[in-house]
């Protein structure tokens, strides 16, 4: 026995108000849906699904919808975030799209982007707006390094010069130390800071670790040094280095 069809006629989802049932809308598994005719506040007629309505997925017109500013609550509307996974996910099937998969693509630098009314944002900036109510003005730093990691932990504002700081070792990097390279031609271990856009030569050595500990030690000295919570260097040195403690660095 079906179940009896809830009368959605006159009530309000959002920015649509429902004029009258609309035709059966059929899935790709061959089973229908109901469908109901809607008005926006604007005088566009779309008609939706009841799941959508219900669900929130559908609160305007195509056009209203496009032209809409992209603020916490149109992401909050479309995306759910868990702070623990750092993912973003579908609230709600939308054009296609299962409720509860998992947004954004991931780039050639692990960056993950997503979209949104047609346009591309990077999913560490959508994630703060959804969690803050506004764009950073400034950069988002992923703090461990990882930036693909966007628990809402990793992430904070900084500038320009602080981000850099706080990077991970190139792809080219071949010492596994940020600041630090093999010099052929001396045999020796070269390492080198960049702070506020000014490169320094930290010296030569015989010994890798030796150098790694001499950038790091550059770091903690710096001025520079407060926008760091957690320098990417000091999981690199502890990897090899595991009872090192800030302390001894300086």
């Amino acid at each position: 026995m079906s179940r009896p069809i809830t009368d959605l006629s006159c009530k309000r989802f959002g920015k649509l108000t429902v004029v009258s049932r609309g035709d059966d809308v059929e899935r790709t598994d061959g089973r229908r849906r109901i469908a109901w005719n809607c008005v926006c506040d604007c005088g566009k007629h779309r008609t939706v699904t009841a799941s959508n309505l219900l669900s929130g997925s559908s609160v305007t017109c195509r056009k209203c919808y496009v032209s809409r500013d992209v603020d916490q609550g149109l992401v909050r509307e479309i995306f759910d975030y868990n702070s623990e996974s750092g993912l973003l996910t579908h609230r709600g099937a939308r054009d296609g799209v299962a409720s509860g998969s998992v947004v954004g693509s991931e780039d050639s630098d692990s960056y993950i982007s997503v979209s949104v009314l047609k346009k591309t944002y990077m999913a560490h900036r959508v994630i703060w707006l959804y969690q803050y109510g506004y764009f950073p003005e400034n950069e988002i730093d992923h703090i461990n390094g990882n930036v693909s990691d966007n628990r809402i932990c990793n992430l904070r504002e900084v500038s320009r010069s602080c981000n850099m700081q706080n990077r991970c070792k190139l792809k080219n990097n071949t010492s596994g130390f940020s600041g630090v390279k093999y010099v052929k031609t001396r045999r020796l271990w070269s390492a080198d800071i960049t702070m506020r856009g000014k490169r320094s030569f930290l010296g030569l050595y015989s010994n890798k670790l030796d150098a790694a500990l001499a950038r790091l030690t550059a770091e903690v000295c710096s001025p520079g040094w407060s926008c760091h919570e957690r320098s990417v260097l000091v999981d690199q040195v502890r990897n090899v280095w595991p009872g090192l403690s800030m302390s001894s660095t300086v």
